[in-house]
């Protein structure tokens, strides 16, 4: 009896211990997801959005920058350009992001909205604990590119938590002021678990509908909770097209707190729509004279459009992005005689005489019209139809033509004096020290940028922009080099204005920096010594000549 009892017990110790080591199982475990972008599949030129691989979520968004990231298979990577942003998100806490960026053409210096981002050559790091990381490109020209991606992330942590008897099923809030409340309730980058519908009016269109990728972002109001809005992130369904202020819609999908604005996560679904009520009056007629059209204009909310297509003529007054020779286009903001309190802004000009535009001249526009961000403007892709150039003064008897400027200061002292955006007509040719090697050479390309002070002019160095020619794969600072192309102040809105030769200028000849010789003194007394000794020659044969 003895016997037994003591087999019943060892085998009841056994399985406490088991039961114990299984309640107790960790299942926090370090994963990490390797993505090599050229196996993404993208052709060549693809606009990237969202690339998701084992649990992690990369998306590649526009930010503030002008270029969206794209995909090139030139150099298989995914070129992300200035001001654009990466997100890495996990189904769990992300602790370590490895880039590999192409050393070709690379330009890149990113910062992170939490952990530590580091940059060894062309191998980013970045090191924390968060759920999501932003990667912010802080450039002015040229783009970073992604080849090979790779986060870890770890499980949750702790323990696994025993069953218990008092688990009844799922205890999600599902009255609408419940959602709300365990919404409003989290902390910041936090989610509810699981999926939730709510049904709202939009209130506000964010983002405009995106053809592209089929999806709008509004900002929804339940009602009665007037206090607690939901933005609804890349909403997508049957519908979301259409979409405007005042719309009932249901949506369905995650909510989290993003950055401390509540929202439905992106993939958010719609469910219905209720269009809002049409107004008993009669429908407006479309605008048509200039007036019209520009009241329409500056009477639309933030990111709301006009239909169909309109053509406005007005005086340039200012040039916001110099021609593109590579995306042959130019950003302008005009004026309609008479209604110099709405000016317009023509997002991306594009049309024979782009190139050569400049203030005050008067072109005729074609193409849609929207307010982009409390900017009234013409939509990207808009067409220049007719240009009548900016006549030039009328010569008077008290002022002569201004001289074009020749000397290595009197060019630079022109070029500094040019409002941002504009250039000065003609090629010049300067001379320089390089002092700075911003972007390293280009073998693809063959070209390379650098910023050189003519003479002793250090108060105005010039940006050389992707300066080409022979020898360009070898000069460094210190060299002296000789410079040919157009002269333009660059600008770009919240950058510093850069005085520089644009792409496209020439490398003509290079004087390598010398470097110290042993003896050189010796050398300079040994060549003043020949000096006059040549001088002595030339003094005796001049008498013999007299003689």
């Amino acid at each position: 009896m003895r016997k037994h009892i003591s087999v019943l017990l060892a085998i009841a110790i056994v399985v406490s211990m088991l039961t114990a080591g299984f309640v107790n199982r960790s299942y926090a475990e370090e994963t990490t997801v390797t993505i090599v972008t050229a196996d993404l599949g993208y052709a060549n030129e693809t606009a990237v959005g969202e690339v998701s691989q084992g649990g992690v979520t990369i998306t590649f968004d526009k930010g503030s920058g002008a270029n969206d990231p794209k995909y090139y298979t030139s150099g298989t990577a995914i070129r992300v350009y200035a001001n654009n942003t990466v997100t890495f998100a996990a189904s769990a806490p992300i602790t370590a992001i490895k880039v590999t960026y192409s050393a070709e053409g690379f330009v890149g210096n990113f910062s992170a909205d939490s952990g530590t981002y580091t940059l060894n050559d062309t191998v980013a790091t970045w090191t924390g604990s968060a759920n999501s990381v932003v990667w912010t490109n802080n450039i002015t020209k040229g783009n970073a590119r992604f080849q090979k991606i790779e986060v870890t992330f770890s499980g949750a942590g702790g323990t696994e938590p025993s069953p218990t008897a008092t688990s009844t099923g799922s205890t999600a809030p599902t009255d609408p002021g419940d959602i709300l409340d365990a919404l409003y309730a989290l902390g910041d980058n936090d989610a509810l678990e699981g999926k939730y519908t709510l049904t709202g009016k939009i209130t506000s269109v964010d983002t405009a509908y995106n053809a592209q990728f089929k999806n709008i972002t509004v900002t929804i109001v339940v009602d009665g909770y007037d206090d607690k809005p939901v933005k609804c992130y890349r909403l997508k369904g049957d519908g979301v097209d259409a979409l405007k202020v005042n719309d009932v819609i249901t949506v369905e999908g995650a909510l989290k707190k993003y950055k401390g604005t509540p929202e439905f996560d992106e993939g958010c679904e719609l469910k219905s729509v209720v269009p809002a009520p049409t107004e008993s009056a009669e429908p407006q007629p479309t605008p048509s004279t200039p007036e019209e059209i520009l009241n329409a204009l500056y009477a639309l909310g933030k990111n709301e459009a006009m239909e169909g297509e309109y053509t406005l003529t007005g005086k340039i007054t200012k040039i916001n992005t110099a021609y593109s020779t590579d995306h042959k286009n130019i950003t302008v903001t005009i004026v309609v005689d008479g209604f110099e309190d709405k000016p317009v802004q023509c997002f991306r000009l594009a049309g024979e005489g782009a190139d050569t535009l400049k203030v005050d001249d008067v072109i005729t526009v074609k193409g849609k019209l929207k307010n982009y961000n409390g900017t009234p403007e013409f939509d990207a892709a808009c067409q220049l139809l007719a240009v009548v150039p900016a006549s030039d003064p009328e010569p008077t008897g008290t002022s002569e033509p201004q001289p074009t400027p020749s000397t290595a200061e009197e060019i630079l002292n022109a070029l500094y004096a040019l409002e941002k955006g504009e250039a000065l007509e003609g090629t010049y040719t300067l001379s320089g020290v390089i002092t700075q090697v911003n972007t390293p050479y280009n073998a693809q390309y063959k070209d390379v940028t650098v910023t050189i002070v003519v003479g002793n002019m250090t108060d105005k160095p010039i940006m050389c922009y992707r300066l080409a020619g022979d020898g360009a794969d070898s000069i460094a600072v210190g060299d002296t080099i000789t410079v040919s192309g157009l002269l333009k102040k660059y600008h770009k809105d919240g950058q510093p204005d850069i005085c520089e030769f644009d792409s496209g200028c020439s490398l003509d000849k290079v004087v390598k920096a010398q470097q110290p010789q042993p003896g050189t003194g010796d050398l300079a007394v040994t060549s003043f010594a020949a000096l006059l000794v040549l001088a002595l020659s030339a003094a005796l044969v001049l008498r013999r000549k007299k003689a």
